[in-house]
């Protein structure tokens, strides 16, 4: 598995701060350009969603939500895969398909923690596949 840093939507990202008021969005966007708007047959795009740093302070649990725009602003975005549940333990992984039709010119992740985060952090990008063994 290679993380290609064109392709990260959060590398290392901090989460000190999170809480439930509010999501946080994936410090990086993918601009998909002419490709997002039909994949067409062939490799599914997949992404992975790793907590590198375990989080800790009040949070229980995170979630994960994959959403697109047609606007790097992300005026009115579009969720693409619903909110997904992710360990807080360091090596908490997700393995998700992003679907092949349907996606926008944009692509960014927004994280839901339950309550207040002190410290932790995660790393997300489209991989081309998954690391036998690694994370759930």
């Amino acid at each position: 598995m290679i993380l290609d840093a064109e392709n990260l939507l959060s590398d290392d990202q901090g989460m000190n701060g999170w809480d439930e008021a509010a999501a946080d969005i994936s410090t990086n966007v993918i601009d998909l350009a002419g490709a997002a708007e039909d994949m067409g047959p062939g490799q599914v795009l997949k992404l992975l969603v790793l907590i590198t740093t375990a989080l800790t302070g009040d949070v229980t649990a995170c979630t994960v939500t994959v959403q697109t725009d047609t606007e790097s602003t992300f005026s009115s975005p579009t969720t693409v895969i619903p909110a997904t549940s992710i360990g807080i333990t360091a090596g908490s992984a997700l393995h998700l398909n992003l679907p092949g039709k349907g996606l926008q010119r944009y692509l960014r992740i927004s994280y839901q923690a339950d309550d207040a985060v002190t410290a932790g952090a995660v790393t997300a990008g489209i991989v081309r596949d998954f690391q036998q063994g690694f994370g759930a």
